[in-house]
C-alpha cells in the first residue's frame, strides 16, 4: 500500500468513526480536534480504529491536539517502511 492509499484510508476511517466528518473538509495539516470538534473519546476510537486496520501503535506520549492526517499518513509509512 502507497502513501496516497494509506491516507485515503485514514480518511475513510475518520468519516465512519467520528459523527458529522466530511471527508473533504480535512485538510492534510490542520490539527483533527481542532477542525472536527470532536470529543476526546471518538478521536481516540477513530485512532485505534486506525491502529488496527494498520497493525501499529501510537506512542502514549504523542499529543492528541497535534495529530494530523499528515502525521498519521507519516507514521504508518514510518511503521511500513513506506518512502514519500
Amino acid at each position: 500500500m502507497n502513501l496516497d492509499q494509506i491516507e485515503k484510508n485514514v480518511r475513510e476511517i475518520l468519516n465512519r468513526q467520528i459523527d458529522g466528518v466530511v471527508i473533504e473538509d480535512l485538510v492534510d495539516d490542520s490539527d483533527i480536534m481542532k477542525i472536527l470538534g470532536s470529543d476526546l473519546l471518538e478521536f481516540v476510537k477513530a485512532l485505534m480504529a486506525i491502529e488496527e486496520r494498520f497493525n501499529i501503535e501510537f506512542e502514549h506520549d504523542t499529543s492528541i491536539e497535534s495529530i494530523t492526517i499528515e502525521s498519521i499518513v507519516e507514521h504508518i509509512g514510518k511503521c511500513q517502511k513506506l518512502a514519500a
